[in-house]
């Protein structure tokens, strides 16, 4: 991927959430950006499928800025009466 300028935010889609850091997929390429501290402690504030505003951290580091609204969401119930979510933006 062609390196972004450092003022530069770009809008990527999330491919898989981890403790601290989430990848994005942005002009087919798989990149790894640092979660911002509010969303680490936070569930089903960032899952799989939501399309993010993405900007420069620091040398080839990239941060997660943003995440836009969801268009859609698909929620799955865990057999005690509960639900989470667990895909968003998927189109059906």
């Amino acid at each position: 991927m062609k390196k972004k300028k450092e003022s530069e935010v770009f809008q990527a889609t999330v491919v898989n959430v981890m403790n601290k850091q989430v990848q994005i997929l942005s002009e087919g390429e798989i990149i790894t950006c640092l979660l911002p501290g509010s969303m680490i402690s936070n569930k089903n504030t960032l899952i799989v499928g939501d399309q993010v505003e993405v900007g420069l951290a620091g040398k080839d580091q990239y941060k997660l800025i943003h995440i836009l609204p969801r268009k859609t969401a698909l929620y799955r119930g865990n057999g005690s009466g509960e639900c989470s979510l667990s895909f968003g933006n998927r189109d059906c």
